[in-house]
């Protein structure tokens, strides 16, 4: 039932998201996080691949974060919609901080909202601070102008790999190697 849920999803997405759909579900399924973000739900496939391995790991919850809230529908087994906490708001508004001050640590982000520099800069910065020492951060889209600037900046700074799936995905992990002075220069918090 869940496979063909996603397949469903896959469809109404397009046929060349499910290698980015396989990432992120090898991901989390490596990874275990218990608390899981992601900014831009859309049609939902990426938040049912998060989802699916989380419920495959018996633990974990993913918290959506899209002002449009349609990919919560019929259909969907709850096996897996209790594995999914959608919030509808904008990931530049202060309900956004307050939610990530609520769930205090993130051990999973995927940043696929506004692919705009000003969004994709502003959604990695409000989430880097909260991600636990050994978390990811996965941003979608890395081949367009918008995240790809803000992808080179940060590859500065943290280790970044980028893999050529759909749209590419360059993924970073929060580990000892940042220091805090990476913090200070950016006018975050330690």
């Amino acid at each position: 039932m869940i496979d063909e849920v996603i397949k469903d999803k896959l469809h109404a997405t397009g046929w060349a998201a499910s290698t980015y759909g396989d990432l992120l579900y090898g991901l989390v399924r490596a990874l275990k996080p218990t608390v899981a973000l992601e900014i831009g739900t859309y049609k939902g496939f990426s938040a049912l691949c998060i989802a699916k391995a989380l419920h495959e790991n018996e633990n974990g919850l993913l918290h959506t974060v899209d002002h449009d809230s349609r990919f919560i529908s019929r259909g969907i087994p709850d096996s897996l919609l209790c594995r999914i906490r959608h919030h509808k708001m904008n990931s530049a508004s202060r309900e956004f901080q307050d939610l990530l001050a609520e769930l205090k640590a993130v051990d999973f982000a995927f940043i696929d909202g506004n692919h705009s520099y000003s969004y994709c800069d502003r959604d990695f910065k409000a989430v880097y601070p909260w991600v636990s020492e050994g978390g990811i951060i996965a941003l979608h889209d890395s081949d367009k102008p918008g995240v790809r600037q803000v992808v080179n900046e940060i590859s500065g700074q943290y280790p970044v790999i980028t893999l050529p799936v759909i749209g590419g995905i360059a993924i970073v992990q929060k580990g000892r190697h940042d220091p805090d002075k990476n913090l200070e220069a950016w006018g975050l918090p330690k």
